[in-house]
């Protein structure tokens, strides 16, 4: 990995409130049940899971202007830092010309938007973004078989003893927020049960990409990285669905 987000993420300000903190296992209610989707999102094995439960709850928190026109991505950040403030007593301020930027690059230059992929987490990442990203295989699996396939490069990694604990932890987050991402905009769109959506595969991937960017790029504690990561990751997913 190398820190990609390094020009920016100085703008993003992060630290811990005196709020007390709810679970980080945040259940999600979508606006639209389109599709039947017979798998959860999570992963109890993923040590850095809590970054896709949190994603997804800033995903439902601002979705209500999703179809704003004009469509404002101020507001969506504005209302993803209440919801991290509120219910995980994290603050965070998100800068929406970075999620317009990052996310208009990405779907133009893809992965490399976020990595370096010849390191051996960007390795990883990349192979698993080629594979999600091919039509052949969104026209053959559902959500839970690409579920399926994201489990077992993880169960790879937890195990793989080449990879240090800093580039486990870039896939690990990379993974919940993919798994999460998915989850969330399949089940808020509509056509086949039996197959993905190429537009939510490419804003699941993209989204993955920013929240494992942010997460690289920012120092510390574990928490608030992933807790940063879900935040400005989800920025990311609002204003690229909004783009596709």
């Amino acid at each position: 990995m190398k820190k990609l987000l390094v020009s920016f993420a100085v703008l993003l300000s992060i630290g811990c409130s005196n709020k007390q903190e709810n679970s980080l296992e945040t259940s999600q209610t979508p606006n639209i049940l389109a599709k039947t989707i017979t798998c959860s999102p999570g992963n109890d094995n993923n040590s850095n899971d809590a970054v896709g439960a949190m994603h997804n709850a800033c995903l439902d928190a601002s979705s209500v202007y999703f179809d704003d026109n004009p469509f404002n991505i101020d507001l969506i950040c504005n209302t993803i830092e209440e919801e991290m403030y509120n219910n995980y007593g994290f603050s965070i301020s998100i800068s929406s010309s970075d999620v317009d930027e990052l996310s208009a690059a990405a779907i133009e230059d893809g992965i490399s938007t976020f990595i370096d992929t010849t390191t051996e987490d960007g390795v990883i990442m990349n192979s698993i973004w080629k594979t999600l990203s091919s039509p052949t295989y969104q026209e053959g699996n559902s959500y839970c078989d690409a579920k399926s396939y994201i489990l077992s490069i993880e169960g790879d990694v937890m195990e793989n003893s080449n990879l240090s604990t800093e580039e486990r932890n870039n896939v690990l987050v990379f993974t919940s927020t993919l798994r999460h991402s998915l989850y969330y905009w399949e089940l808020n769109s509509s056509g086949d049960d039996g197959e993905m959506n190429a537009m939510n595969v490419a804003v699941g991937l993209i989204d993955a990409g920013a929240a494992v960017a942010f997460f690289f790029a920012t120092d510390g504690s574990l928490g608030d990285r992933l807790k940063g990561a879900a935040a400005f990751g989800a920025g990311v997913s609002a204003m690229a669905a909004h783009f596709f």
